[in-house]
């Protein structure tokens, strides 16, 4: 039986007559919201604007040339339901299901789908841009193109489908993992289409040169990591390698801003340790100055400006623990740091780690036996090399490590924090930076300046690169709380 409410912003609700969307006689339904199931086999030709759908059925309905734009639709079912030679534009789907729908010749763009399924779907021709997919699937849809392009693709899941390679090269996110029972093929330059196997994946390469962009999409597909490949990812962090990605202005600016967004959405559910925001973060600052002296960019630099923002926050969070917790070491007159690492009881393989992270005012004093990992401790002789292990530790942990790390009282004492207040003026002598080196792009850098009593200006520099980011994140493991010194 079917019956649907509808309500207007003024909080009126009424049933639907019939169930059919056209007895409210107007062309553009606009701020509406939906409730219930329509009446099955009916046509509409009009637009929804600005409407709300909320646990709406929708069986074998004729939506042809009907435009949503502005809609939010949760837990609606489309099921048989035509929907081409369509305009969906800056939508929000979240738990929808679309059974055996139809999508010919429609342009789906700024579109949200979570926790989605397309189910036996006719995806001929479609055209999906500039869409944010999270946890979604598609399974057994019949395809003729690459179907999304230049979009963020999370955790979604593709199950019996012929995939042109263009899902993995013009999107971020697409793993192998995620596809089961699937076909890839290669559309040629005279249409026709070319099946591959992943490991011919990468030999397109030789056919046309893959970007910056496109080498490192492909890596993620095949390792299902950032770092995956770590040459490929410190290629994908800069910029200003992308001008083969992106040659117009408005083209550019998506990437910059897509890109973005995959690293931040890595971060957040812990993939991605924080180098890889620290890096892109100072990468982009440079885009931004150099986009400063240029007006006739004026449309970049907001997107740079934009895009610097919306990684100021992680990036300006992780710099404060690091403060903070070198500055809850010297209040407690501290002069060893208790660390968590991996690997054996030799003192020597942490002295080469350190050797090799060039510092090199710090001692290894112990290395003890603590469950499965072991408990390193390494005494640091002044406040440049403490903040430059901390930061160092810090610089290699994903989020959820830095969150527990953070809820831990450095400074343990009421005592110890009173101090703290009355030293916050002698800590504005402290100028501590990190982030990536634009004069040797591969190399991660730590500044420390210390204006001591009488001018004495000290100085400390390090960098280093990826891979060494790397292999420092799977040997030092976790800061542990200070003991006492006796």
């Amino acid at each position: 039986m079917s019956g649907i409410t509808v309500s207007t912003g003024g909080g009126e609700i009424a049933p639907l007559v019939g169930a059919r969307f056209e007895s409210l006689g107007l062309a553009d339904l606009r701020r509406f919201r939906f409730k219930g199931k329509a009446q099955p086999g009916q046509t509409f030709a009009g637009n929804f604007v600005e409407c709300v759908f909320e646990d709406v059925e929708l069986d074998s309905i004729n939506f042809r040339v009907c435009d949503w734009k502005d809609c939010r639709l949760y837990a609606t079912l489309f099921i048989d339901c035509d929907l081409g030679e369509a305009s969906l534009i800056t939508n929000s789907f979240e738990s929808c299901r679309f059974i055996r729908c139809r999508f010919p010749n429609t342009g789906i763009s700024d579109c949200t789908f979570r926790d989605c399924i397309f189910d036996n779907c006719d995806l001929s021709n479609i055209v999906m841009k500039s869409n944010r997919l999270e946890r979604c699937a598609f399974l057994r849809c019949k395809t003729s193109n690459r179907i999304i392009e230049s979009s963020l693709l999370l955790d979604t899941r593709w199950t019996e489908m012929n995939l042109e390679v263009g899902i993995v090269l013009g999107n971020f996110g697409v793993r192998s993992a995620d596809l089961e029972s699937c076909t890839l093929f290669l559309k040629t330059d005279n249409r026709d289409l070319k099946e591959l196997s992943w490991s011919e994946l990468e030999d397109i390469d030789s056919e046309r040169s893959f970007s910056p962009i496109e080498r490192f999409r492909v890596a993620f597909f095949k390792t299902g990591s950032a770092d995956g490949d770590a040459n490929a990812f410190e290629n994908a962090l800069n910029p200003r390698n992308w001008t083969s990605d992106a040659i117009i202005e408005a083209s550019f600016g998506a990437l910059l801003t897509n890109f973005a967004q995959f690293l931040l959405a890595l971060y957040a559910t812990n993939r991605l340790p924080i180098y890889g925001l620290l890096r892109f973060h100072t990468h982009n600052f440079d885009l931004l100055d150099w986009l400063s002296g240029n007006p006739e960019l004026s449309y970049l630099y907001q997107v740079a400006a934009g895009v610097h923002l919306s990684l100021t926050r992680e990036v300006d969070a992780f710099a404060s623990e690091v403060q903070a917790i070198a500055d809850g070491f010297t209040q407690l007159s501290q002069r060893r740091l208790l660390i968590e690492a991996e690997g054996p009881l030799h003192p020597d393989y942490y002295i080469a780690l350190l050797n090799e992270l060039e510092i090199s005012k710090a001692k290894v004093d112990w290395v003890r036996p603590r469950n499965s990992p072991v408990e390193l401790a390494i005494s640091f002789f002044d406040y440049a090399t403490l903040i430059s292990l901390v930061a160092v530790v810090l610089g290699t942990r994903m989020k959820f490590e830095l969150l527990k790390i953070n809820a831990i009282d450095w400074a343990k004492s009421d005592k110890s924090k009173r101090k703290r207040m009355d030293s916050d003026k002698t800590q504005e002598l402290i100028s501590f930076r990190s982030g990536f080196s634009l004069e040797r792009p591969s190399e991660f850098q730590i500044n420390v300046r210390t204006l001591l009593p009488r001018s004495l200006l000290a100085d400390l520099h390090l960098s280093f690169n990826i891979a060494l980011l790397k292999k420092t994140r799977g040997i030092l493991i976790n800061l542990l709380q200070p003991r006492a010194e006796h």
